[in-house]
């Protein structure tokens, strides 16, 4: 592996551009620089960028769910997205471009419950804190009657989560489920949750996609005119939410504002249809179970064991942790040992052990590259005979970038995963890779190119 890293630290190389899953935005934005400013940086260093989308566009970009190679454009040098690919869609690809693809676990993130309260809600104040129930009935559609208000209201639902001396017309209101607009990574990572915690409801709807069950208020995002990814969805409900809840990763809800006690938030016109002044928040969730009382769980936490370590064990849908992970050309969403819900982080009996205060939501992202850019279609598509970005460039330049990102010692400079062990800064919203997926995943990094 060492001698592995050494030889691509040497190569020549150039710009790269990776795209997909807006999780990982701020994380690429912060390793990129990293990267590129390294004493033993790769050639083109000013010109690395990443696209935040979503998970759908990147895995469409390389044919994992039915596109056609580099549609829509650009076509990436790396692939992320927080769904990895099945099997099927793997040999689909693997088909079409004529090579392997390599799935590669880069890190993991918190997925925070957000709230739209509307601002007519009185006597409101403080955290919210919802239990696994309630999170289920909500986003389902089946939160029963509570205090004397109706099923599916803010009134009901701030009712069963212990709220008192409330008023106002706004707990009248129903709750708008706000969802992605689009395939992603980061509802697939949401939706698993809550498939851990009812699977009779949610496994035939375990999946990154816009179909939710058909009791759900749903608004999908229409905050921008460009699906921006899980920043869309969070500027969404901050804008222009009022009686939404929604989801999104901890990075983009902390930057449209969001903390987890319960503030007032103007809201913005932007190009959103309408917008009035609410009460937002994240909610903190329960983290013992099923069990009563619940315990609860904060996305993040100024003590760092709580936030860093076992709210991040990879688990199966039993929660044991696999004896081995995927290698490879493998699939991290149906693998052998769990084919209906993958490797996943989400635990919602995450604060049983050993902390009481871990949080269970937390999304294992991943970046997608090949084992061979020089071959099939894939190497006809880079233009293996261009002089100005030659298929051995990109494959170099992609296959070195990914092994520092996966690196968890000193490679070219300050290494990916080390970077993710600091307390300040936008690394405070992401989780390194545990021991052993981590081990695999520089396994599967040695493997491009």
């Amino acid at each position: 592996m060492a001698g592995a890293m050494a030889g691509q630290a040497s190569a020549a190389g150039i710009a790269i551009q990776g795209g997909g899953a807006s999780l990982q935005n701020v994380v690429q934005g912060q390793w990129l620089a990293n990267w590129g400013t390294s004493t033993r940086k790769i050639s083109g260093g000013s010109g690395l960028t990443y696209v935040s989308d979503s998970s759908g566009r990147c895995l469409n970009n390389w044919g994992f769910t039915g596109g056609s190679l580099g549609s829509p454009t650009p076509m990436f040098d790396y692939c992320s997205s927080d769904d990895p690919p099945s099997t099927a869609q793997i040999a689909a690809s693997n088909l079409l471009t004529g090579t392997t693809a390599v799935t590669v676990p880069v890190t993991q993130a918190p997925v925070a419950v957000i709230l739209g309260i509307p601002s007519t809600v009185t006597g409101l104040s403080g955290q919210v804190s919802l239990t696994n129930a309630l999170l289920n009935q909500t986003f389902a559609g089946t939160l029963p009657t509570n205090g004397g208000f109706a099923a599916n209201t803010w009134g009901a639902l701030l009712t069963a989560a212990g709220k008192t001396g409330l008023g106002g017309a706004g707990l009248n209101t129903r709750i708008k489920v706000e969802g992605r607009s689009s395939t992603s990574g980061t509802t697939y990572a949401f939706k698993n949750y809550l498939a851990k915690v009812d699977s009779t409801t949610w496994l035939r709807f375990n999946d990154g996609t816009t179909t939710w069950p058909s009791g759900t208020n749903l608004e999908l995002t229409r905050c921008s005119t460009a699906n921006s990814g899980g920043s869309q969805l969070a500027g969404n409900v901050a804008a222009a939410g009022e009686g939404a809840i929604g989801y999104a990763n901890l990075a983009d809800a902390v930057t449209a504002g969001f903390t987890n006690t319960l503030a007032s938030h103007a809201g913005t016109a932007a190009d959103c249809t309408t917008s009035a002044p609410h009460l937002i928040a994240y909610a903190l969730v329960q983290n013992n179970g099923s069990t009563s009382p619940a315990t609860y769980g904060d996305p993040i936490s100024s003590d760092r064991a709580n936030v860093r370590t076992d709210r991040s064990d990879f688990t199966t849908t039993d929660n044991r942790v696999p004896s081995s992970y995927p290698s490879g050309g493998g699939s991290w969403f149906d693998p052998s040992s769990d084919p209906s819900l993958g490797i996943t982080a989400n635990r919602p009996d995450a604060g049983l052990s050993p902390a009481s205060n871990k949080y269970g939501i937390v999304a294992v992202t991943y970046m997608i590259v090949f084992d061979d850019y020089q071959t099939g279609a894939l190497g006809t598509a880079y233009g293996r005979n261009s002089p100005a970005r030659s298929t051995t460039d990109v494959e170099d330049t992609a296959c070195n970038y990914v092994r520092y990102v996966v690196s968890a010692s000193p490679f070219l400079g300050i290494g990916g995963q080390q970077f993710l062990s600091s307390t300040t800064g936008p690394a405070r919203y992401y989780a390194a890779l545990p021991t052993n997926p981590g081990t695999a995943a520089r396994n599967n990094a040695a493997l491009c190119g």
